[in-house]
């Protein structure tokens, strides 16, 4: 998602852009082939050196890795160290896109200093892809690296809230976790930062999450404003045990965002005010039809 939003603004903007792919058919001059689940020299990658490379790919699913961590980690660490070795080697400005989910989230707004304390598999995996950041910059003493660690990044459409909107219109009930910290983010806002960030070269480590954390439950309270439906349709659940996630959440997700807002002028958005761009691309919901 962040990926191909990515590209459409660089495009827009003129530059020269190659999007890598993982499917063969699709391949092209300005789409090299480049399958993460394979070990990785950078030779596939074509054309280089580059500028800048923005690694966008990862299994960020925390259910996808927590059902097959090894080939999670041979995509999110292993191979990803390997291809951005090859990049640094040459010179290339490597922008890595971390989580939240690489601390424990048991303390608000931590800032870039905080411990990594992951408490999943996806968390552990990124908070390891980090380090081998962190280490292969060592060895390249002019390398250039840069990570940009998020929150919960929202497209302009998301299958869960248009599946929510359909159910409040015909007046059924809905379930939201009510223990799920949510602290979102447009996606054309990670875009900016991420062209500012490439633009200074800025290297090192940055955070950026909304201003304030909600959490699920009242994020569906807020779609029901939205669409005048009944708040009470709202029913609060756990998220483990409603089976919405297989490994517990953490309480926070939110983080300090200030480096980045002094670095590049990205200011953290209300949470509310991104739901409602989001909410804004919502398909007019259907009506049931009646007996």
């Amino acid at each position: 998602m962040v990926g191909a939003a990515l590209v459409a603004s660089l495009r827009l903007a003129g530059e020269t852009v190659h999007a890598t792919t993982r499917r063969p058919e699709a391949q092209g001059p300005d789409r090299p082939l480049l399958d993460l689940t394979r070990p990785q020299d950078g030779a596939a990658l074509g054309a280089g050196p580059y500028r800048t490379a923005y690694i966008c790919a990862a299994v960020a699913r925390l259910d996808d890795c927590f059902k097959d961590p090894p080939g999670a980690f041979a995509i999110n660490v292993t191979n990803m160290a390997a291809l951005a070795n090859r990049l640094l080697a040459d010179g290339t400005h490597v922008i890595f896109l971390s989580t939240n989910q690489v601390l424990d989230g048991n303390l608000a707004f931590p800032d870039e200093s905080a411990s990594l304390a992951p408490s999943n598999v996806y968390g552990h995996q990124k908070a390891a892809a980090e380090q081998a950041l962190w280490d292969l910059a060592a060895r390249h003493p002019a390398a250039c690296v840069t990570v940009l660690r998020l929150s919960k990044v929202l497209p302009s459409e998301l299958p869960l809230f248009t599946s929510w909107a359909a159910a409040l219109a015909n007046g059924r009930p809905i379930r939201a976790a009510e223990d799920m910290s949510l602290a979102p983010l447009p996606v054309e806002l990670v875009v900016d930062a991420l062209r500012r960030l490439a633009q200074s070269r800025w290297p090192g480590l940055f955070q950026l999450s909304s201003a304030t954390e909600i959490d699920y439950a009242a994020a569906a309270r807020h779609l029901c404003r939205h669409i005048g439906a009944d708040p009470a349709l709202v029913r609060p659940v756990h998220a483990l045990a409603a089976g919405f996630v297989l490994e517990p959440p953490p309480r926070h997700t939110i983080m300090d965002s200030g480096r980045l807002t002094r670095a590049v002028g990205i200011h953290p958005p209300d949470p509310f005010a991104v739901l409602d761009r989001v909410f804004a691309h919502l398909p007019p919901p259907s009506r049931d039809p009646g007996p």
